[in-house]
């Protein structure tokens, strides 16, 4: 089996969006994993904030943010164990980060060191 990490990045509802999509939304969220979890593939995983620092170059320059379009925000992520990237990308291609318009899932194949 290979482990592969599925990046959730923009926002699966609305800005604006009631208290009742947003919990439908988020039952959503949760029968997917337990739906994952349940074939016994999930490995972990979280939602992320939506605030964060960045830290870069030599001189280890430290910005808040992040300051980029909703789409690009990095909103969460799993870990799957499967057998290769088209099962990982079958679980992706569910995601329920995908009912919004700015939803994507990146996969990558974690490198075994």
């Amino acid at each position: 089996m290979k482990e592969f990490l599925l990046l959730f990045r923009g926002r699966d509802t609305q800005p604006g969006a009631s208290p009742e999509q947003i919990q439908a939304q988020t039952q959503k969220w949760m029968d997917w994993i337990n739906g994952v979890a349940n074939d016994g593939k999930y490995k972990g995983g979280h939602p992320l904030t939506d605030t964060g620092r960045t830290i870069s170059g030599t001189k280890k320059v430290i910005t808040d943010g992040p300051f980029m379009e909703g789409k690009e925000m990095l909103a969460g992520y799993i870990m799957v164990s499967v057998n290769d990237y088209d099962e990982a990308v079958a679980i992706a291609n569910n995601c329920p980060i995908l009912d919004g318009e700015t939803g994507s899932v990146e996969v990558r194949e974690v490198r075994k060191m």
